[in-house]
């Protein structure tokens, strides 16, 4: 945990400076805004994973990995990597599904700590 309160390993403190260096307050507070709102809506969706076909899911977690890349959420982007290669390489989606209680729970955790994380 750092003074912010949230696990350090969540982000990837050098995508985090460059947004904060590079990114007028508030247009970051827009992004901010929308990347936790598409965090949050990504995570109901997941909630659902079992009822969607492989294809389906595969678009979504690419999503995520590469939203999650964006903004800094490391965590996220591990972990969706993870499945993402699982997908491609067809494994069965009983082992796949079995991943996505990790991934929700490391974008739930970044979605509540993102707006610190990025100190606005």
């Amino acid at each position: 945990m750092n003074n912010s309160g949230f696990r350090t390993e969540l982000f990837d403190s050098t995508v985090i400076q460059n947004l904060r260096s590079n990114t007028r307050r508030e247009m970051l507070e827009k992004l901010a805004g929308l990347y936790v709102g598409e965090l949050k809506e990504q995570l109901v969706t997941l909630g659902a994973a079992d009822k969607m076909d492989q294809p389906e899911l595969k678009r979504l977690i690419h999503t995520i990995k590469g939203s999650s890349a964006t903004f800094g959420a490391a965590e996220v982007n591990t972990l969706s990597e993870e499945i993402d290669l699982m997908l491609a390489q067809g494994e069965n989606i009983d082992d796949v599904l079995l991943k996505l209680p990790s991934l929700m729970l490391s974008m739930k955790e970044s979605a509540e700590a993102f707006y610190s994380a990025v100190s606005l």
